[in-house]
């Protein structure tokens, strides 16, 4: 099992709260042996972290992976992993501040939120001027917790005179038509109307639940399904200044109040007119094949402001002032993956949930300088079993024991275009900032979510989108971090 692991990265299966030795060494994008063209300094990490099974934290406990090599027999070989105690002391102290800025993201409404949902608690006006789909009448109910009112009657008009839904292939950067993948029809923002009252509904919504609050929201589509209708998990397709999407239920039939066929982090919601749902564009979501009836929502996307940036005031209320003292906890340098993913070129004020929150308190740290980049990370997990408490097995005194590797490198365009051959000396340059840049330790909240992913699924959902862009960089999710370095380095 080891050899296998050794060939390549895969996906961790263990939940882990993880702080990582890292260095920034000529390293390949590809993998940590290869050497960048032009020599260009890149981050590096590697760490390994032995556990008991039942042990909530991870302790780094590794060594520097040109010292060592991990096998499956246990002999003198973790004796001279260990490190010294003032390195155990810092590893400690380090999942100490991580466990609690874990509780503060709880803690904090808008920032533990990724999605949420709820019902409308106004009526507003649907006009369709689609040719075949024409309508228009009241979506919502008549009185809170009322009769709904919807245009379910009208959607398998729409289902045979609207186009045909397409999906966003960003490998090849092109909408395609393909039912297996995606089932649908929909009508374009040009032939459907809304009021400006419920744009003012969904703006205020959104920012009593979600981060960033100040933001624009612009009508996008409307979504059908008939029976057979479907579309297979994916994650929106990125674009500039994305933070969001809403949808507005208009008429379901498929199924039952209690499960719908809109499937989001495990919870199954319904299209009745005026139910709602919101959540951040990288997180997955899917509409389960309908076996009956049909479904219809308004897709609208919701936009962070331009030229804008995260003020004092806008966080003081979502635990500001408590996630800056716990950073204060972590000596600088360091790097902090953040929670949510987004496409490359992303600007601090288009960071969401507790990620804007994390960027604003670090801004506080006296005497660091902090960047966000987008970066690689490849994570190796390795299961092993100690002898001397009994064999595999056994359910009674075993240890059970884990090896994790990471490596993280910059992803940014510049490295992208080194890697490439494109633009050198321009890219060179502005990489510079990073070549004398060693030992910083990194932290993550959840790293197993962060890694490379060998998984075909997972594979799938980070290149499907509901349409294609067409630009290459902004085409895919990129993990990013903060990165904290003193000030002057």
């Amino acid at each position: 099992m080891l050899d296998k692991l050794k060939e390549g990265p895969t996906r961790a299966n263990c939940d882990m709260r993880a702080s990582h030795d890292a260095e920034f060494a000529p390293r390949g994008l590809s993998g940590p042996t290869e050497t960048l063209k032009g020599g260009i300094s890149l981050l590096s990490n590697t760490n390994q972290a032995k556990m008991k099974r039942d042990r909530s934290e991870s302790l780094e406990i590794g060594a520097p992976q040109a010292e060592k090599k991990v096998k499956a027999e246990l002999g003198d070989t973790f004796g001279k992993e260990i490190r010294t105690a003032y390195d155990l002391t810092r590893a400690i102290r380090s999942a100490d501040v991580l466990d609690r800025l874990a509780e503060i993201r709880k803690e904090s409404t808008a920032a533990a939120t990724s999605w949420k949902n709820g019902d409308l608690d106004l009526r507003f006006q649907l006009k369709v001027i689609q040719a075949g789909c024409e309508f228009e009448g009241s979506i919502g109910r008549l009185w809170t917790g009322g009769h709904v009112i919807d245009c379910v009657k009208e959607i398998p008009k729409w289902l045979e005179n609207a186009p045909v839904s397409g999906y966003g292939d960003n490998r090849t950067l092109e909408t395609k038509i393909d039912s297996s993948v995606r089932n649908a029809r929909e009508i374009p923002k040009e032939g459907f109307e809304v009021p400006a009252e419920l744009i003012d509904k969904i703006t205020s919504i959104w920012a009593n639940n979600f981060l960033p609050s100040k933001v624009r929201v612009e009508p996008y589509k409307i979504h059908l399904y008939g029976e057979g209708g479907h579309f297979q998990a994916h994650k929106d397709t990125p674009e500039t200044d994305l933070v969001g999407t809403f949808l507005v239920g208009i008429g379901d039939t498929a199924n039952s109040d209690s499960a719908g066929n809109f499937s989001i982090a495990g919870a199954q919601l319904t299209a009745h007119g005026g139910e709602w749902v919101a959540f951040y564009p990288d997180i997955p979501h899917a509409v389960l094949p309908l076996r009956k009836g049909c479904r219809g929502v308004i897709a609208f996307k919701v936009f962070g402001l331009e030229d804008r940036s995260f003020d004092a005031e806008e966080l003081r209320g979502k635990h500001l002032d408590e996630t800056a003292n716990t950073l204060q906890g972590i000596s600088v340098p360091f790097g902090l993956v953040l929670e949510h993913e987004y496409p490359m070129g992303t600007l601090d004020n288009n960071l969401t949930g507790f990620d804007a929150i994390v960027l604003a308190s670090a801004r506080m740290l006296v005497g660091a300088t902090i960047e966000i980049i987008p970066i690689l990370v490849d994570l190796v997990e390795q299961k092993m079993y100690d002898v001397m408490y009994g064999d595999r097995d056994s359910d009674e005194d075993e240890e059970e024991e884990h090896g994790v590797q990471s490596s993280v490198y910059p992803f940014t365009r510049n490295h992208v275009d080194l890697y490439l051959g494109r633009n050198k000396a321009k890219a060179k340059e502005a990489v510079a900032w990073l070549k004398d840049v060693k030992n910083v330790p990194f932290y993550s909240l959840c790293l197993k979510s962060h890694g490379m992913q060998m998984s075909h699924d997972q594979d799938e959902i980070n290149y499907t989108g509901n349409e294609a862009d067409g630009l290459r960089e902004s085409s895919v999710y990129l993990t990013y971090a903060l990165l904290a370095l003193p000030v002057g380095a």
